[in-house]
C-alpha cells in the first residue's frame, strides 16, 4: 500500500505538472498567433502610417489604462504594458 500510495502521489504530481506546462504552451501559442495578425496587419501596409488606422490599433492594443493622476497605460495584445 506504501508502494501504491508513493506511485499514486507521483502520477498526481506529474499529471499537475503536465496540465501547468500544457496550459502555459496555449498561452505562448495564443500570444503567437496574436503577434502572427499584428505582424500581418504591418505586412499589408505599403506606405508608411500617415494617420491613425482603427484596425492597426485594434490588432496591438490589448486596453488602455486611465491612471487618477491623468497620464495612460497601454497594454499590448502580449501582455506588455507601456506606461504613459
Amino acid at each position: 500500500m506504501k508502494r501504491y500510495a508513493s506511485l499514486a502521489k507521483r502520477h498526481e504530481t506529474t499529471c499537475a505538472k503536465y496540465q501547468s506546462l500544457e496550459a502555459k504552451r496555449e498561452e505562448r501559442l495564443r500570444k503567437a498567433n496574436e503577434i502572427g495578425g499584428f505582424l500581418f496587419e504591418l505586412m499589408e501596409r505599403s506606405q508608411p502610417l500617415e494617420r491613425f488606422d482603427d484596425r492597426l490599433w485594434l490588432a496591438a492594443i490589448d486596453k488602455v489604462i486611465a491612471y487618477p493622476d491623468g497620464h495612460l497605460g497601454f497594454v499590448f495584445r502580449n501582455g506588455m504594458e507601456i506606461a504613459g
